[in-house]
């Protein structure tokens, strides 16, 4: 969905952090609050990103559930 919102907004950039999903101001993401904080400054430069490059995926957690529901 964010993609197709991009694609019709002529400075947009879609940026996605490797260390989670919406929110990441919220989670004091340095990097991300950098971006932000650049981007209305010089919309048309290229995205500096190399703040990326120490983002590591957060781990996949399945909640405790139980599979085989009773009948």
């Amino acid at each position: 969905m964010s993609e197709k919102v991009a694609g019709r907004l002529s400075h947009a950039i879609h940026v996605i952090f490797a260390s989670g999903p919406h929110g990441q101001i919220l989670n004091i993401n340095r990097c991300a609050i950098q971006v932000i904080a650049d981007f209305p400054d010089n919309p048309r430069d290229k995205l500096d990103h190399r703040c990326f490059a120490g983002e590591k995926p957060l781990p996949l957690i399945l909640p405790e559930i139980e599979m085989n529901p009773s009948p």
